[in-house]
């Protein structure tokens, strides 16, 4: 973590520090018992949310698209990063849940939200999608006319999508996304 000093300016590396700490929290304490006998109840809604920003790393992950040597002028993509960091979570969490669903997990963040708003997880899978697009068009009108921080960023959603279909866990051959490799 002390490598982020070098490479993204302070305030960002400081915000990278924070988000790899939240993750390794939430990691602890969904190990814990207090944390394993929680019972839900309705009031909690965005329970779902707080634990995936938490437990996904996706503020670190938006941010490392920036490092200071290349993408001085932190103006031009701050107002993003909020989108990005859902775009990444988000479409992680669309592009596994095939792989969730075949394995029966339902512990995750499209199921436990599923649950708070009273819809079936599919349902809850659309409208996440639609939250994606939605998403994906306000950091595009962000970095309208700011190159090379547009660029960057359009790299860096089509490789996240790239990624998901190369990596087997994903098993997006079997829906006719990636491709099986042995």
């Amino acid at each position: 973590m002390r490598l982020a000093f070098k490479y993204w300016d302070p305030v960002v590396a400081n915000f990278i520090v924070t988000a790899s700490l939240n993750f390794v929290n939430a990691n602890v304490l969904e190990n814990r018992q207090e944390f394993k006998k929680l019972k839900p109840t309705k009031g909690g809604k965005k329970w779902p949310w707080f634990m995936r920003v938490k437990d996904g790393v996706s503020d670190a992950y938006a941010l490392f698209t920036f490092p200071k040597d290349q993408y001085q002028d932190m103006s031009n993509y701050l107002e993003m990063i909020p989108d990005m960091s859902s775009y990444l979570a988000l479409t992680n969490d669309i592009l596994s849940f095939y792989k969730e669903e075949r394995n029966g997990e339902v512990d995750n963040y499209i199921h436990g939200r599923a649950w708070y708003e009273n819809k079936e997880a599919t349902q809850v899978l659309e409208d996440v999608i639609s939250e994606v697009k939605e998403g994906v068009r306000r950091i595009r009108i962000v970095l309208d006319g700011r190159e090379p921080y547009l660029q960057a960023t359009n790299d860096y959603i089509l490789g996240y999508v790239a990624f998901h279909k190369f990596v087997r866990r994903y098993r997006l051959w079997e829906v006719g996304l990636g491709e099986h490799q042995a």
